[in-house]
């Protein structure tokens, strides 16, 4: 699956031929995907919302409204939620995987382009040099863990999640155990 910013639309790849299977508009400026659900859910920079893709059909079949430019995208496949990280506004939120409808938004400082979901928490890295760990039943701060300057992107592997540095050289490792 890919985003075209440019163009509004998405873009289906099939992997066994390396060929563009569907080209599905979304309008705006599509940014970050997430798979789960049998959808694949895309924020829409350009429309403060976040389209619903069928993947068996290849149709936008819903469309949330969210806040100002949400760009990062996550699925929680344990709970069936999309997670997603507004730039703009500095909005996390909580939507059902399955009715398309708002569950939770919280604010939480800084810039964010993603959010992803690990260790029984939401993590959304900011800009500002920092990664912020929510509970995804409140979304209360369970802490805020000082990582290289300008993380735009997350990965939750077995035992650590970790950070890009956009602007620099380095990458985080955080430690769920003890946040550091």
């Amino acid at each position: 699956w890919i985003a075209n910013f440019l163009s509004g639309t998405v873009e289906r790849l099939d992997p066994a031929t390396n060929r563009v299977s569907a080209r599905i508009q979304v309008g705006g400026q599509p940014y970050g995907l997430a798979a789960g659900g049998g959808s694949v859910w895309v924020g829409n920079n350009g429309s403060d919302s976040v389209a619903r893709i069928d993947i068996a059909t290849n149709q936008v079949v819903a469309r949330v409204p969210v806040g100002d430019r949400p760009i990062g995208i996550g699925y929680d496949d344990s709970g069936g939620s999309v997670w997603v990280a507004n730039f703009g506004d500095s909005a996390v939120t909580k939507i059902d995987g399955a009715t398309n409808a708002i569950r939770a938004r919280a604010i939480v400082p800084g810039e964010h382009e993603h959010v992803v979901f690990g260790f029984g928490s939401v993590w959304v890295p900011s800009e500002e040099g920092w990664i912020t760990r929510l509970d995804p039943a409140t979304l209360a701060v369970k802490a805020t863990v000082t990582v290289a300057a300008d993380p735009d992107f997350a990965l939750v592997t077995a035992d650590s999640v970790w950070t890009t540095a956009y602007q620099g050289s380095a990458l985080s490792r955080i430690d769920p155990a003890t946040n550091a």
